[in-house]
């Protein structure tokens, strides 16, 4: 789980690099992820929320995120500044993870329902039905059958 834990952390810090413009992650936020997978936030209870699941969701929303802050620069309000903004979605994020959670149980019910229907035996249903000419030892069985009867 330790292993995990950091990879997810890993994960979670490059997609950050990557969707937003800055050169480093601040401590701040990484405390603040910490208190979230001990289930606190902004000194309140809440339901823990592992990093993995932080990461997954960060990259659920990305889009929607993305969107929101072309919507605020447009109206001249939110963040200024993308440090400012990583803190921003955090908090829009936590707000969408129930959401998140209910659409991550979707696929998982989909990904099962794939699943049990690849493991099922495949059957020819244009074969039912035709009479087929017995074997020889269909011929023995009936055979049998008339001599009984």
């Amino acid at each position: 789980k330790m292993l995990e834990h950091f990879w997810a952390k890993d994960d979670l810090n490059a997609w950050l690099l990557d969707n937003y413009d800055i050169a480093m992650i601040p401590t701040r936020f990484w405390q603040v992820v910490v208190d979230l997978g001990a289930g606190k936030y902004k000194n309140k209870r809440c339901k823990p929320i592992p990093i993995k699941n932080l990461y997954e969701c960060w990259q659920w929303g990305q889009i929607h995120l993305d969107k929101i802050d072309v919507n605020n620069k447009l109206n001249h309000k939110g963040p200024t500044n993308d440090i400012d903004r990583l803190r921003y979605d955090l908090a829009i994020l936590i707000t969408k993870y129930p959401s998140f959670l209910k659409h991550k149980s979707k696929l998982a019910a989909i990904a099962a329902t794939n699943n049990i229907e690849q493991k099922q035996p495949k059957i020819d249903y244009s074969t039912l039905g035709k009479n087929n000419k017995p074997t020889d030892s269909d011929s023995d069985i009936l055979d049998l059958m008339d001599e009984i009867f």
